[in-house]
């Protein structure tokens, strides 16, 4: 490889920004209509939203930095506030207390093959076994639902789980109106494809953001870079010199004059939030450099590679 092979930077690819500050976008449907949002961002980075997502909970456990085993199953456990037996409200705890509610819940439950995850998307509950049944692509509803309504699976013990996390909100006064812990939207392994297998030949991937950075880089293989929104940008320009690519994930709110101090970068991206739309989940795209392939996994791959026309 030459020098100056070796010294040109990776392509960038900012997500969560408003991309026609680049150029003109492209809109693109990269999820169907029925999928969490944040599925489409998957459609960028190799994957096949339709074939690979598998609902909410897998996300919630990477963006704690956690995979999912082989034959595991995991749940979201959203802290609710139930009344007579229904759930009226969803309570959210922070992280911290997460932590340490989960930890006391856990130790009620330390001859059973369970573990419990704190998370800035939320709690998660993994079951050492694999629960039939088809993946959950959206979280439902839980305003209304009864608590004996439970999602597949050892129904015995998420009744046990239910129960005991009613007696720690009891017991600890309700932490935020909070009084059971609710698993649902079940989930098995997700069947992605890790970014550089994807795109043979791409080199270090880099993630750069908060928990939503972090979840990508669990489920495709990179290595993330923690960074608060205000600091994403100038911290994924950095990883640019030692990074293929670089994805920033929701930085703080960007100007046109932030993009053009980027102008020395021969592959940038900007993609927008996801956002329902007619036919499905939609981004809106911009981007300089190699020319975009179709809709699908494929998309960035010149971009991510550095290869095709211009």
């Amino acid at each position: 490889m030459s020098g100056a092979q070796a010294s040109a930077p990776g392509a960038l690819l900012i997500l969560g920004a408003e991309p026609a500050l680049l150029g003109p976008p492209r809109r693109l449907v990269l999820a169907p209509p029925d999928f969490d949002p944040w599925a489409a961002w998957l459609g960028l980075l190799g994957q096949s939203p339709a074939a690979r997502w598998r609902g909410p909970a897998p996300l919630a456990l990477a963006a704690a930095g956690r995979s999912l085993g082989e034959d595991e199953t995991v749940y979201l456990l959203s802290p609710v506030r139930a009344e007579a037996g229904r759930i009226s409200a969803e309570a959210p705890w922070p992280p911290g207390q997460q932590r340490e509610l989960l930890a006391e819940l856990e130790e009620s439950f330390e001859d059973e093959a369970l573990s419990l995850c704190a998370g800035e998307l939320g709690p998660t509950l993994c079951l050492a076994e694999e629960v039939p049944g088809p993946p959950i692509v959206l979280a439902e509803p839980l305003a209304g639902r009864a608590l004996s309504d439970l999602p597949g699976g050892p129904s015995a013990l998420l009744e046990r789980v239910v129960a005991a996390s009613a007696r720690l909100c009891a017991r600890r006064g309700k932490p935020r109106g909070a009084t059971h812990l609710f698993p649902h939207a079940p989930a098995t392994r997700l069947a992605m494809a890790p970014l550089r297998e994807a795109w043979p030949g791409l080199g270090p991937v880099s993630f750069v953001g908060g928990a939503l950075a972090r979840a990508l880089a669990t489920l495709l293989g990179g290595t993330h870079w923690a960074a608060l929104p205000e600091g994403a940008l100038a911290l994924g320009r950095e990883r640019c010199a030692k990074s293929a690519l670089v994805v920033v994930v929701e930085a703080a709110p960007l100007s046109a004059a932030q993009l053009a101090t980027l102008s020395e970068l021969p592959r940038l991206a900007v993609a927008s939030r996801p956002e329902p739309g007619p036919e499905g989940i939609e981004v809106r795209l911009a981007h300089r450099g190699p020319a975009l392939g179709d809709v699908g996994p494929d998309l960035l791959r010149a971009f991510a590679l550095g290869v095709g026309p211009a």
